[in-house]
């Protein structure tokens, strides 16, 4: 059943505007407070999956997983380090499925802003089922795997996720 939403079932001191029309599955009457426990529900499940540990940052040698365009923050012991996916450049990986001559290989650029502002970004190329690792501004990034290994054919970018580590050399 419709009801009206400016009816005595709306929250005292929200005005609906006149004609607005609400359904509810219980008995056919308007009822925003229904609404409400679906939404905050959500809230708060949101909230939890956001909060990792208490502080929310990562450490040094934590596994960190990045989708294109992606950042994390990372406690480095002794300041902040801001890790970057910043772009899917290239993949001659041999898709799944597919017999390929040569195995190929997919560059991704990362990038590295220290918390002093200073900010690099680079290339890495990772063959399949390899590991890579960089040395950046006194830190070693290795990009351990480059999901997913080995690609579909005709992968959205949007899809990939970098499998990081930053520790110290």
């Amino acid at each position: 059943m419709i009801g009206n939403a400016n009816d005595s079932n709306t929250f005292p001191g929200i005005q609906m505007p006149r004609g607005t029309k609400m359904i509810d599955s219980i008995g056919g009457k308007v009822c925003p407070r229904r609404l409400l426990l679906p939404f905050f529900a959500v809230l708060i499940i949101a909230a939890a999956a956001c909060g990792s540990g208490g502080s929310g940052l990562s450490g040094l040698g934590d596994k960190l997983v990045l989708p294109v365009g992606g950042s994390i923050e990372v406690d480095t012991g002794d300041g902040r380090a801001l890790i970057q996916f910043i772009s899917m450049d290239a993949d001659s990986r041999c898709p799944r499925g597919v017999e390929c001559i040569a195995a190929g290989e997919a560059t991704i650029t990362l990038g590295l802003t220290l918390e002093d502002g200073s900010r690099r970004a680079f290339p890495v190329t990772i063959p399949p089922g390899a590991s890579v690792r960089s040395e950046v501004a006194g830190f070693v990034l290795t990009l351990t795997v480059l999901l997913p290994d080995p690609p579909p054919e005709n992968i959205s970018p949007g899809l990939y996720r970098a499998e990081l580590e930053l520790t110290r050399p």
